[in-house]
């Protein structure tokens, strides 16, 4: 009788994991739905780059401001010449020093770095403000990805002028 035991609280066991786990991957699909409604609702601007800088994911926020789909920024990066940003000042903002690749270099979030980026739904620059902040695998010191999150602030700016 004590191998019928045995084989009872292994069972039970085994159905106590198997319910742990099923309870896990609900927790997890429900996180997930959240974080997609948020990603896809949010007005920020949110893009994904990879770790060479090729954006990977851009929200509907993003393609509005940035007035491009997301196939037309997928795979782009900061550095390519079609952007045409520009600083306050109306210079260039070198793709090199584009806050996601500073990100990237140094492992150090970017804040509230300025730039006109010309929209070409709308034919003309729209302003804005962006963040980006590096991702890291655990024990890793470099990032493998990084965001960025921006807002348009052309009213503010056209009004400023």
């Amino acid at each position: 009788s004590g191998v019928v035991m045995n084989i009872t609280s292994e069972k039970r066991l085994l159905k106590e994991k198997l319910d742990e786990h099923i309870i896990a991957e609900k927790a997890i699909r429900e996180t997930d739905q959240k974080y997609e409604f948020l990603f896809n609702t949010l007005t920020l601007g949110v893009v994904f780059h990879d770790i060479d800088g090729k954006i990977i994911n851009a929200n509907p926020a993003a393609e509005k401001i940035l007035g491009l789909s997301l196939s037309q920024l997928k795979g782009l990066t900061p550095i390519d010449p079609d952007w045409k940003a520009i600083r306050e000042d109306g210079t260039d903002f070198p793709g090199n020093l584009h806050p996601a690749m500073t990100a990237l270099q140094t492992g150090n979030e970017q804040k509230n770095v300025v730039m006109g980026v010309f929209n070409p739904s709308l034919g003309q620059h729209t302003w804005i403000n962006i963040n980006a902040y590096p991702l890291f695998r655990e024990n890793e010191a470099s990032p493998y990805q990084v965001y960025a999150t921006f807002e348009d602030i052309s009213h503010t700016k056209n009004y400023n002028n």
